[in-house]
């Protein structure tokens, strides 16, 4: 699946120059006192994960704010190794090339690492990149590559990733769907590419 226009919108993923904070959650040196009173033990963590005192429960990945300025100058995954996403079993697959970049970064175990969906250069979605063997996870767009079988295998064509909202932990049953109806702009370029599957 792929498209030969050579005027269509042009889809990538940016890195972005520097870890932007979570939005959700307290950073852990403002909740000391909260964390010495409740008797709860987070030596083991640090920047930059973030503390929820309603559940009691440390923040990985969350959604952060970011501006064009924050992404590197040169995209990381290219429109052309972008070969489709399937919102209704929520993977996206990306060509050999693309894949292997990712897989490449090794995304921090415990926190991910951020990524920027442009359109055109427009900023349209963000998310992190998970690595597969980590036992935390996201609790915002999470891509994440899941078949074990088929990850050290390097000639494979292409890579299906699982692109989901996580619920903090590594635990799949704790996936939820994406609301892709939220990010109308790259649905329609998707779609008018022929690389979405509804």
């Amino acid at each position: 699946m792929s498209c030969n226009h050579k005027d269509h919108e042009v889809i990538e993923f940016y890195l972005l120059k520097n870890r932007k904070k979570n939005i959700e959650g307290f950073e852990l040196k403002d909740v000391q006192n909260y964390i010495k009173k409740n008797d709860i033990n987070l030596s083991e963590f640090s920047e930059p994960s973030t503390f929820d005192t309603i559940s009691n429960k440390m923040i990985f990945a969350s959604n952060f704010e970011y501006s064009i300025d924050d992404l590197e100058s040169k995209a990381f995954i290219a429109d052309q190794d972008i070969l489709s996403l399937n919102t209704k079993k929520g993977t996206i697959k990306f060509s050999n090339n693309g894949a292997r970049k990712i897989f490449d970064i090794n995304p921090n175990f415990r926190n991910g690492e951020q990524f920027v969906i442009t359109i055109n250069k427009v900023p349209v979605l963000n998310g992190y990149f998970y690595n597969p063997y980590s036992s935390n996870g996201s609790i915002w767009n999470t891509i994440q590559y899941d078949d074990f079988k088929k990850i050290k295998n390097s000639k494979l064509k292409y890579y299906e990733f699982s692109f989901f909202i996580g619920d903090g932990t590594s635990n799949k049953l704790g996936r939820s769907n994406i609301d892709f109806d939220k990010y109308p702009i790259l649905i329609k370029t998707l779609r008018d590419t022929d690389r979405l599957i509804e």
